[in-house]
């Protein structure tokens, strides 16, 4: 056996023929006989026809494998600095956004942002899928002040789709009411918490802001009838400098007008003042950086609580105290605070509680010096106990409170006992026990 080649063939030739087949390279069994042609012994000349059949084989496979694995390494220094020069074009938007890209788009978004309030985002080459209509939605409208909330409001929530800020430099309230209106995605979902963060420029202008609050109360109204699961947060602008001066005066007569108008209209409307988070911390009327981060990420986690997310945590500064659950936690309680109505917290009144060990109180003059107080102090119910309260020794009846209680028996520990006084217009009841030693009583505040 012998395997034969062209003598015309050049090395080229030879791998390519290997690899498509061709007639200038071909392994030949010999049986008996020689080519004409150059011949390249194999093996010794004593062998059967299945032997020669198998080792030729298997020699073309690996002078294949030679061949291809040759070509494969010429075709990749070749191809190599083409790849090197395509790959970073290549990168674009993957499963997870790379943080070039993201910088880009914050970027593009902040430029865009600076002539005007989009009603939508832009839609770029590099956007992100949109959201499918009718999710929940967090969506912030502002100033400049806003703007410098942006970052600290989208940190905190993880970057989440859900969450828009858009913001204008230099932003009126009419503006930002407008860009509301207008905005498609806002009205657009089922549910929504949208935040209206503008005022300084209305106030800095010579005419009254009496306009922009009176149209805000018209445009709020029509809000809430427009949008059942709508909740609308208003901030006020910071009131900072000296108390005579005429620019805070302004400023504490639009958040008085602004938080009377919240107060109003009642429920899903909710205003936030600023000025105690200040503290002498900002430039003029503008944010500081950090009361930019601390307003941003109040908000931030405010904006989470809405949409059921939980917050993005800062654990670079997370003291070793704090618990992994205490982010968690503080999103329930922005959760609860929210469902709660923020109206009716205000106006709802302390309840009253107390407890005395009234010594010799068995004269009525005692009790009704008890009850003089307790209607002084607005208590609601009174727990007293211990040596006045012998057998036959209750208080006076009095219209306004309801009493019970357990007096002792004989002379253990020289009589005594304990009692519950509480006003009539509350309903409390005594509960059964055999307890002889304590009391107790239900009801509800």
């Amino acid at each position: 056996m012998a395997i034969t080649r062209s003598p015309r063939c050049t090395l080229a030739e030879e791998r390519r023929s290997l690899v498509e087949g061709s007639d200038y390279y071909k392994p030949t069994v010999l049986l008996g006989c020689a080519q004409t042609t150059r011949q390249v012994p194999f093996s010794n000349s004593s062998f059967s026809l299945g032997d020669a059949g198998s080792r030729l084989n298997v020699v073309h496979r690996r002078v294949k494998a030679l061949a291809l694995a040759f070509d494969r390494g010429q075709s990749a220094q070749q191809q190599a600095p083409v790849h090197a020069q395509a790959r970073p074009d290549a990168v674009g938007w993957q499963a997870k956004r790379s943080k070039r890209a993201q910088k880009r788009l914050r970027k593009e978004r902040a430029e865009d942002s600076q002539t005007s309030i989009p009603s939508s985002r832009k839609k770029t080459a590099n956007s992100p899928p949109e959201r499918p209509a009718g999710l929940p939605g967090a969506f912030v409208y502002g100033d400049g002040n806003a703007r410098r909330l942006k970052r600290a409001v989208l940190q905190a929530s993880a970057w989440h789709r859900g969450v828009h800020c858009r913001t204008k430099k230099d932003a009126t309230f009419v503006e930002t009411m407008e860009a509301i209106e207008t905005a498609t995605d806002v009205w657009d979902s089922t549910e929504a918490i949208v935040v209206l963060h503008a005022g300084l420029s209305d106030i800095q202008d010579d005419t009254s802001p009496h306009d922009s609050t009176e149209r805000f109360k018209s445009q709020i109204t029509s809000w809430k009838a427009r949008a059942k699961g709508h909740f609308f947060v208003v901030y006020g602008v910071p009131e900072v400098g000296p108390k005579d001066d005429t620019m805070r005066i302004k400023c504490e007569l639009w958040n008085q007008n602004l938080r009377q108008i919240c107060s109003d209209i009642g429920t899903r409307v909710e205003f936030v003042s600023v000025t105690k988070a200040l503290q002498d911390k900002t430039n003029g009327t503008s944010y500081s950086e950090h009361v930019a981060e601390q307003l941003g990420q109040r908000l931030g986690r405010r904006l989470c609580a809405f949409l059921g997310l939980r917050p993005s945590g800062n654990h670079k500064h997370r003291a070793w105290s704090v618990k992994p659950t205490t982010s968690m936690m503080t999103a329930l309680g922005q959760a609860i605070l929210q469902m709660a109505n923020p109206q009716s917290r205000k106006k709802s009144k302390d309840i009253h509680v107390g407890f005395l060990n009234l010594h010799g109180a068995r004269t009525a003059s005692k009790w009704e010096e008890l009850y003089q107080m307790m209607g002084e102090e607005d208590i609601e119910i009174y727990a007293v106990a211990e040596t006045h309260l012998r057998v036959t020794e209750e208080p006076p009846v009095h219209k306004s409170w309801q009493w019970a209680s357990l007096n002792r028996s004989g002379e253990s520990r020289k009589g005594g006992g304990i009692g519950f006084l509480w006003k009539t217009r509350s309903a409390w009841k005594k509960l059964d026990s055999p307890c002889v030693e304590h009391m107790w009583v239900e009801g509800y505040l």
